[in-house]
C-alpha cells in the first residue's frame, strides 16, 4: 500500500491520508501518484479523483473544497 500526505489545500498539509488504497472514483486509475480528495462540481458530493478527472470535476483546493495528497517516495 502507498503512503500519501496531504500537500495542499488543507489544514493538515503533511499529515497521512488514513482511509486506504486510493483508486479515482471517476476513471478508475489505481494509486496516482498524486490525487485529490474534493467536492465535485454541481454539487456537495465528494469523490476521490486523479489529477485529470480533477480538472473537468472538481471545483477547486480548499478547507471545505478539496485536497491533494501526493505519494512519498
Amino acid at each position: 500500500m502507498c503512503s500519501y500526505y496531504q500537500t495542499e489545500g488543507g489544514s493538515q498539509l503533511g499529515q497521512p491520508w488514513h482511509r486506504g488504497p486510493v483508486t479515482c472514483d471517476f476513471c478508475k486509475e489505481e494509486s496516482p501518484a498524486c490525487f485529490i480528495d474534493g467536492v465535485v462540481q454541481g454539487g456537495t458530493q465528494w469523490a476521490t479523483m486523479c489529477l485529470e478527472c480533477f480538472k473537468d470535476k472538481g471545483i477547486g483546493l480548499g478547507i471545505g473544497s478539496g485536497q491533494k495528497y501526493c505519494r512519498k517516495q
